[in-house]
């Protein structure tokens, strides 16, 4: 979590997640079945989570960004066992702003 604590009004602290910066990996994601990066920095966080923890119980990704960011993005999916890409359409999301969900391929 890159977001000072006390902007957030609705998650108690004490159930916040915080890793050290932009660049550190939460333990915890490796026991996740799922991801979801929202808005992330650098195409490089997601390959490091994929390489560090791709292999363990995650089976889906989803990440939420602007639709101008996605074409920096894709790559880190394509060239990782989560290469089977949905993008999701009509889910609420402002024209500007696009929804994928990458699973492993089959």
């Amino acid at each position: 979590m890159e977001v000072d604590s006390s902007i957030n009004r609705y998650i108690a602290e004490e159930d916040m997640n915080v890793v050290g910066g932009g660049w550190g990996l939460y333990p915890s994601a490796q026991q996740a079945k799922a991801w979801m990066f929202v808005y992330p920095r650098d195409p490089k966080l997601i390959t490091k989570y994929i390489d560090s923890y791709g292999d363990q119980a995650v089976e889906m990704i989803v990440w939420l960004g602007p639709r101008v960011d996605w074409p920096d993005y894709e790559p880190c999916f394509c060239k990782s066992t989560f290469s089977e890409l949905s993008v999701l359409d009509n889910i609420g999301l402002t024209p500007y702003e696009t929804a994928v969900v990458a699973r492993r391929a089959s």
